[in-house]
C-alpha cells in the first residue's frame, strides 16, 4: 500500500478469504513492533501486524433472530463453495441448514442447501457485502448479487427479520472485530484519527473496508490490483533492515556501531547504498538501541524518478494535511530535489487579545507527495553542510523545554541530499550531534542542507 498507493497516514487491511491483516502507515512508514497474531504477541521484531479472524470467506453464526458472530470459521476451512459465485439459473430451491463445519466448531454455523441439486454452500460475509451494495462492479470480490441476495432473503425468512436487517447485523458484527484491533493501533501510535484513510487490499478487501469505513466515519480506498497487492510490494518494496540490542546508557560508538551494522544489512539485502536511510532509537525505558535502515532497491529507484508532484499538488496535501488546524496562510519553507518542506501559520490571541501567539505547523513531503514528518511546531533552516552542526546546537538549545520531569529535545530531521535523516527518537543532544557528524561524512561543505526542529516552544508577536 505504502508503495503502490502513496499513503502517508493510513490503516492497511490485507483482506483474503480467513483472515484480515491489519497495519499502520505513519509518516510514510509501517510501523514497526512484535507482530501479533489473535491479540498475543509473537515477540518476533517485524512489520506491527494485527491479524484477526474476519475476511470475505468468513462463515455466519445463528442464534434465533440474532446473528452471533462471524467468523472464524470460513468457507475455504468448511471446503464449501460460495453461493456468491454462484450464477442464479444454477440455483434451484433453497432452504437454511445449520451445520458444524469442522469437528470441534459451534454447531451453529449457516449454510444454505440446494434441495432440487442436493448440493450445499457457504454464507458468508463477502455475500453479505455484495447484498448489501458494498462491492462494485470492479472489484475482485464482486459476485452474482442476485444469488447473494436471494440466499440471504431466505436466511432473513428463517430468522423472522428483513433482509436489511440480516444484511446490517452481519457488516456490523464484523466491523467490530476490526473497529477494536483499530481503535488499538490509533492509540498505541498516537495517531490523528482525522488524517487516517483506510486503505484495502486483498482478493476481500472490498467485503471488509467500505462498511468498516462507514462505521468508523473514514474515507477509504480499494487499492489498485489489490487482489495482487502483496506481490506488487515485493517488486517495489524498500529493502528494510533491522537490528536491536539491550544497552544501558547508550555512548555515541555504540549508537555508530548500530547504525553501520543496520546499514551494512541493508546493502548485503539488495538495497543501493545511495538510498539508505538509517533511522536510530534509544528506549530508555527498557534499554533498547534499535537501529532501522531502509533502502530503494534498483526497481524502486527507478519507479521514483517516475512522475515527481507539483509544487501546487505538495500545498494541496500539506493542506489536506492540515485540515484540523486553523491555518491562516501555508508555504513552502524549503525545498531540496527530493523533499519539500511546508508551513502554516497559525495565530491565537492571549490576554484578552493583547498578545498573539505563532505557530508553525509543519509537514516534510517527498518528491512523491508522501508526507514523511509532521511537526505540530516546527523551526526550518537552510544552511550549508559545513555549517549544520553549529545550526543545530544553537536550535536544539532554542528549542528544547525544561520541566520538572527534565528537558525535552525538539524531534529534529535533516535533509541531505537525497536522505531524509530522522533524529527524533534519540534522548540526548550529544546523541544527536554525534550523529549529524556521521550523516555529514562525505558531504561537500557548501552542499546546502535543511534541518527542521520540531517543538512545543512557540513565539508571542
Amino acid at each position: 500500500a505504502l508503495m503502490s498507493e502513496k499513503v502517508s497516514e493510513g490503516i492497511f487491511l490485507e483482506v483474503g478469504g480467513t483472515s484480515t491483516d491489519i497495519s499502520v502507515i505513519h509518516n510514510g512508514q509501517v510501523m514497526v513492533n512484535y507482530a501479533e497474531v489473535g491479540g498475543h504477541k509473537t515477540y518476533i521484531n517485524s512489520l506491527d501486524i494485527r491479524t484477526v479472524g474476519i475476511a470475505g470467506g468468513s462463515m455466519i453464526r445463528v442464534d434465533g433472530k440474532t446473528i452471533e458472530d462471524v467468523g472464524p470459521r470460513s468457507a475455504h476451512i468448511a471446503n464449501l463453495p460460495y453461493i456468491l459465485y454462484t450464477p442464479p439459473e444454477e440455483l434451484g430451491e433453497l432452504e437454511i441448514r445449520l451445520i458444524q463445519p469442522v469437528k470441534g466448531d459451534f454447531s451453529n454455523y449457516c449454510a444454505i442447501y440446494d434441495k432440487t441439486h442436493d448440493k450445499l454452500y457457504a454464507l458468508t460475509l463477502a455475500g453479505a457485502a455484495n447484498a448489501a451494495g458494498y462491492v462494485e462492479p470492479d472489484h475482485y470480490a464482486f459476485g452474482y448479487v442476485e444469488s447473494a441476495r436471494r440466499a440471504f432473503g431466505v436466511l432473513a425468512e428463517y430468522m423472522g427479520i428483513s433482509l436489511e436487517d440480516v444484511l446490517y447485523q452481519i457488516n456490523h458484527k464484523a466491523a467490530k472485530k476490526n473497529i477494536s484491533v483499530i481503535n488499538r493501533l490509533i492509540k498505541d501510535y498516537n495517531l490523528d484519527a482525522g488524517q487516517i484513510v483506510l486503505v484495502g487490499g486483498g482478493g476481500g478487501a472490498a467485503a471488509v473496508v467500505p462498511f468498516l469505513a462507514e462505521e468508523l466515519k473514514m474515507p477509504f480506498k480499494i487499492a489498485k490490483h489489490a487482489e495482487v497487492i502483496s506481490p506488487i510490494g515485493v517488486a517495489l518494496a524498500m529493502v528494510r533492515d533491522i537490528v536491536e540490542r539491550t544497552v544501558i546508557n547508550p555512548t555515541d560508538e555504540d549508537i555508530m556501531m548500530i547504525r553501520k551494522e543496520a546499514e551494512l544489512q541493508a546493502i548485503k539485502s539488495g538495497a543501493s547504498p545511495g538510498t539508505i536511510e538509517v533511522f536510530v532509537e534509544v528506549d530508555g525505558k527498557e534499554n533498547k538501541l534499535r537501529a532501522i535502515a531502509t533502502g530503494a532497491t534498483e526497481l524502486k529507484t527507478k519507479n521514483r524518478l517516475i512522475g515527481k508532484v507539483s509544487d501546487d499538488k505538495m500545498l494541496e496535501i500539506a493542506k489536506n494535511s492540515l485540515k484540523s488546524e486553523k491555518v491562516s496562510e501555508v508555504k513552502i519553507a524549503a525545498k531540496t530535489d527530493d523533499y519539500t518542506v511546508i508551513q502554516g501559520m497559525v495565530y491565537t490571541k492571549k490576554l484578552l487579545g493583547l498578545l498573539t501567539e505563532k505557530k508553525t505547523p509543519t509537514r516534510i513531503i517527498n518528491s512523491e507527495g508522501v508526507i514523511r514528518a509532521q511537526c505540530p511546531n516546527g523551526i526550518v533552516v537552510t544552511c550549508k553542510a559545513g555549517e549544520l552542526l553549529k545550526v543545530a546546537e544553537h536550535y536544539i538549545g532554542k528549542a528544547t523545554v525544561y520541566s520538572e520531569g527534565g528537558e525535552r529535545l525538539p524531534r529534529t530531521y535533516l535533509l541531505i541530499g537525497p536522505r531524509f535523516v530522522d533524529l527524533s527518537k534519540l534522548i540526548s543532544k550529544e546523541q544527536i550531534l554525534g550523529l549529524i557528524k556521521i550523516e555529514l561524512a562525505g558531504i561537500p561543505e557548501t552542499e546546502p542542507v535543511v534541518a527542521v526542529f520540531s517543538t512545543s516552544v512557540t513565539s508571542i508577536i
